[in-house]
């Protein structure tokens, strides 16, 4: 920004000031800044509304904090440069503001140093605003890296169990079957110990991907806890679910993963609950968790559906 771009916005008193204003801008004129002079706040606010500005200049006498907030509202890209008399310590100036510490009489003020002082004062607030944009997208991305796996990208923690229940709901509220199940591929554990985590981090991406392919675009896959997979399926009843299951499981079996220099078969255990009558998130997770320990004494690729609680 140069002096000579400046698009300003001087806020007058009374009748002297704006005449003093008028002034500054007659000089500025060989700056070629685009210069507006309001007669009051009211007339600021309008001119806001339907114009921007680089900078709003106005009397400490005037800058009270419903002149401040009203000034943000409707420019909230401009800075706010506070002319005074001596210095104030009661203007409230919030971080992005730019208000002039020093001694600016506005009876003596020149053209230059009006210039210089707006100049600074500008680029002052444009850096504070960049500084709070790249603060608010460092926030977006910790708040998305929160909620998911790093692994997989898959939904992982509270976040996916918002999900869950923003889906319960919907089944609860349309009378609608859903079935929710727990999934673990039957010895991961041994081989992280045996071949180290990155062979375990590749088999939860192949199987990931896997999953992904079998299920709905409308059905939620999360990683629940470890190894754990939670899958939510809207609109299925617990026949269709079990077929479901048993296509991942075929799936893989028949799309081995290499683990280390061969190609292992992957046998997962699957336990599924489906929804009966109103019931809590966690209620139904527990259920499809109490279904995957009855599928674990089945075998590698044991598959349990939890029996619908007695309605009374």
């Amino acid at each position: 920004m140069t002096e000579s771009t400046a698009r300003l916005l001087l806020v007058a008193v009374d009748a002297d000031a704006q005449r003093r204003f008028h002034e500054l801008h007659a000089d500025a004129d060989r700056l070629t800044w685009e210069i507006v002079v309001a007669a009051d706040i009211d007339a600021a606010s309008r001119h806001l509304d339907t114009a921007p500005v680089d900078a709003v200049v106005l009397p400490a006498v005037i800058a009270d904090a419903m002149c401040l907030a009203r000034i943000r509202r409707a420019g909230s890209d401009a800075a706010v440069v506070v002319l005074r008399e001596d210095v104030a310590d009661d203007v409230p100036l919030e971080p992005q503001d730019v208000g002039i510490q020093s001694t600016l009489d506005l009876w003596t003020l020149d053209s230059r140093t009006l210039a210089l002082t707006v100049q600074l004062a500008i680029e002052r607030h444009r850096l504070a605003l960049e500084q709070a944009r790249t603060r608010r997208q460092a926030e977006q991305l910790a708040a998305v890296a929160s909620s998911q796996d790093p692994l997989t990208g898959l939904p992982v923690g509270e976040p996916l169990l918002q999900a869950a229940d923003r889906v319960l709901a919907d089944a609860i509220r349309f009378g609608r079957p859903l079935t929710m199940g727990l999934l673990e591929v039957h010895g991961l554990d041994g081989l992280r110990a045996t071949h180290g985590d990155g062979v375990g981090d590749g088999v939860m991406i192949h199987v990931t991907g896997l999953l992904v392919a079998c299920l709905r675009t409308s059905d939620l896959l999360g990683r629940l806890a470890g190894d754990q997979l939670l899958v939510a399926m809207p609109g299925t009843d617990a026949a269709s679910a079990m077929h479901a299951a048993r296509r991942i499981q075929d799936a893989l079996h028949e799309q081995p993963c290499a683990v280390g220099e061969a190609p292992r078969t992957l046998e997962v255990t699957i336990g599924l609950a489906a929804l009966a009558g109103l019931m809590a998130v966690d209620e139904l997770v527990f259920r499809a968790d109490s279904a995957l320990m009855a599928a674990r004494v089945k075998g590698p690729s044991g598959l349990h559906l939890m029996p619908e609680p007695a309605v009374h």
